[in-house]
């Protein structure tokens, strides 16, 4: 029929102006790797780099990162856009999950994404170049964390600012012990760019010795010295992971290793004030 006739003829001209393909293979000249901005750290997300070496602008319009080492995907998008420029790249941040299969030692990571280069439009799938080995290392920390919290969660509260100046100011840990069988050590605490821990003759240590031993009985908070690192305006306006307090830890098992405090908006705001106070820059 007629009808029939120009219908065809409209999906002919259509198929003309956009040619659909999917594709294992990204389009030419495309490269992804991934990796972890100091920005993104406190942001508890990481950045899927789409380097775009061809000669056209490539749009992407979805990007799922799977991998085994994750409860759910790492995704960016639908219903967004992102043009890269010929010999241009771009991040896109995608939050980062909870981690799951702790008794896996190897990543399994595929990248899909949707994307447009032209008058063409597919859908690929790529393994992303990891030269920092992130996804392991997420992977490994947040293990160490989920059976660091099977005997005791820890969260910083508070930093009380010193009676005199150019005194050390008392960070405050509050510790949830889960009533579980077992102990927890936190051996030490470690420095950050803008804070040390200093020890009892008053002096600062990039480490404190602290052998905390934390058992269903508690304790229910420990108190740390805290001075400023070094007294740089410059270190204090580009900061970016200073405030997040560090502490070495032994798991039940025995296995050690380092548990990055994060701190919450408040704590970073007295944070600030107390390292501009102390070194003079208010």
């Amino acid at each position: 029929t007629i009808a029939a006739i120009l219908t065809v003829f409209a999906a002919t001209l259509v198929s003309g102006c956009q040619a659909t393909k999917s594709s294992v293979e990204p389009p030419l000249g495309v490269k992804v790797s991934i990796y972890q901005p100091r920005l993104d750290i406190s942001m508890n997300r990481i950045a899927i780099k789409f380097h775009n070496d061809g000669t056209e602008p490539l749009t992407l319009t979805a990007a799922t990162l799977s991998s085994n080492f994750f409860a759910s995907d790492l995704v960016w998008g639908p219903g967004r856009s992102a043009m890269v420029s010929p010999g241009f790249a771009i991040d896109l941040r995608v939050d980062i999950p909870s981690v799951d299969s702790c008794d896996e030692s190897r990543p399994k990571n595929s990248l899909r994404f949707d994307w447009s280069v032209g008058k063409v439009s597919g859908t690929s799938v790529a393994i992303p170049k990891d030269s920092y080995d992130i996804l392991e290392r997420l992977h490994d920390d947040g293990c160490f964390i989920a059976a660091m919290n099977t005997v005791a969660t820890m969260t910083a509260v508070s930093l009380t600012p010193p009676a005199e100046k150019q005194t050390p100011a008392t960070l405050l840990i509050s510790i949830a012990p889960t009533g579980e069988k077992g102990t927890l050590t936190i051996d030490s605490v470690g420095s950050s760019t803008l804070l040390r821990p200093v020890d009892s003759a008053g002096i600062g240590s990039a480490k404190l010795d602290l052998g905390e031993v934390i058992s269903a009985n508690g304790p229910r908070e420990i108190t740390i010295p805290i001075v400023p690192n070094r007294c740089d305006a410059h270190g204090l306006a580009e900061d970016k992971v200073g405030t997040r307090i560090t502490l070495f830890v032994t798991l039940p098992d025995g296995t050690k290793g380092r548990f990055m405090l994060p701190a919450s908006d408040q704590l970073r705001a007295e944070i600030y004030s107390f390292y501009s106070s102390f070194c003079g820059l208010g």
